[in-house]
């Protein structure tokens, strides 16, 4: 569609809407059997090319019945509005009650496996959350053995081991 033709059918719209003194774009667009917005985008043209071509199509089929858009609701509601939506009814299966009674079994035999793995655990302290937590924690450091200490070998090897894997501009920093 090109806009010569968008012009034209936008100018129809707008006497149309006019004359039968309508006033609620969204009442207009379900009249058409469109979104209220695309009957906003249709009337201005800087939203033309947003606007899908399903709702131009649903504009032009109104146009070209030659019918208000008040006839046209009562002559085509179905394109205008959904009524109703068929839902098929439930088949009922004859089944042999021994498998009847194995189905039952397996039911309460999954109703007991969730009934386990439901049930909430016990509600701990703030302590105990935060032990679990420094334990769990990717950064944690593992407690010394009570008999366990540093050494001044140790610290010393630690700090020679900063000292030479960091560097700032070509310069050691020392940690001293």
């Amino acid at each position: 569609m090109n806009d010569i033709a968008k012009q034209a059918t936008m100018e129809k719209l707008l006497h149309s809407i006019e004359v039968e003194n309508l006033k609620n774009k969204a009442e207009i667009g379900r009249m058409l059997g469109i979104n209220g917005t695309y009957l906003s985008m249709i009337l201005n043209k800087n939203t033309w090319g947003k606007c899908p071509k399903s709702a131009w199509e649903a504009v032009l089929n109104w146009l070209n019945s030659g019918y208000t858009l008040n006839q046209y609701v009562q002559k085509y509601p179905a394109s205008a509005e959904v009524k109703t939506v068929l839902v098929p009814n439930p088949i009922e299966i004859n089944m042999p009650t021994d498998l009847q009674e194995k189905i039952k079994e397996a039911d309460k035999q999954m109703d007991a496996i969730l009934k386990k793995t439901i049930e909430p655990e016990p509600e701990k302290t703030a302590e105990q959350v935060i032990k679990e937590a420094v334990k769990t924690h990717p950064l944690a450091v593992e407690a010394l053995h009570p008999k366990q200490e540093f050494t001044d070998t140790a610290r010393l090897k630690i700090a020679l081991d900063i000292e030479i894997n960091l560097v700032v501009n070509g310069h050691k920093v020392s940690m001293l």
